[in-house]
C-alpha cells in the first residue's frame, strides 16, 4: 500500500487554472469599482460645498473663491472652478463668479498623473453642480474625454446625476 505524500503535478495545475480563471473575472470588476467609487467620492467632496456657496450668496457675497468655501483639493480631481456657467463638450469654462441672480456652477475634473489618482478609466470626466437663480442644484457629469478614449462606462454615472 502505498502513501500519498502530497499533491501530485496535475492537481496543482489544475489549482493554478482555477485561480487564474478567477483572477480574470476579479480584476476588472474591482477596476469598475473603483472607478465608480473615485466618481462617487468626487461628487460628495463637491457637494460639500454648495452650503457654503449657498451661505455666500445668501449674505449678497456673489464673487467667491475657492478659499471662501473652505475648499480643500482632494488627490482625485483639479482645482475647483467656479464658473457662472456649466462646461459644455468636454471644455471647462473660464473662472468666473456665480451670476447677480445667484446662478452659476461649481466644477471639477477628474484627473490621472500629475498629482492626480484618479482611475485612467475616468480621467477628464468633469462634473458641475449648476444652481439655478431659484436656489436649486443638479449635478451633471460630462465623460466627453473618457468616452472618446473609449474607457467610460455607463455604470459609472452614480444615482441622481445626468
Amino acid at each position: 500500500m502505498k502513501r500519498s505524500m502530497g499533491f501530485t503535478l496535475i492537481e496543482l495545475m489544475i489549482v493554478v487554472a482555477v485561480i487564474g480563471i478567477l483572477a480574470s473575472i476579479a480584476v476588472p470588476q474591482y477596476q469598475d469599482f473603483i472607478a465608480r467609487s473615485q466618481v462617487s467620492r468626487s461628487i460628495a467632496e463637491l457637494s460639500s460645498y454648495r452650503t457654503a456657496a449657498d451661505d455666500s450668496m445668501m449674505r449678497g457675497f456673489f464673487n467667491f473663491v475657492p478659499s471662501d468655501l473652505g475648499y480643500v483639493q482632494s488627490n482625485l480631481t483639479s482645482s475647483l472652478v467656479i464658473s457662472n456657467a456649466a462646461s459644455v463638450g468636454g471644455v471647462v469654462p473660464a473662472v468666473s463668479f456665480f451670476n447677480a441672480n445667484g446662478s452659476g456652477a461649481l466644477i471639477v475634473e477628474l484627473v490621472s498623473g500629475g498629482g492626480g489618482n484618479a482611475s485612467a478609466s475616468i480621467s477628464g470626466t468633469i462634473i458641475n453642480f449648476s444652481r439655478a437663480a431659484a436656489g436649486s442644484w443638479t449635478c451633471d457629469i460630462d465623460p466627453s474625454a473618457p468616452m472618446a478614449a473609449g474607457t467610460w462606462k455607463a455604470s459609472y454615472m452614480p444615482p441622481g446625476c445626468d
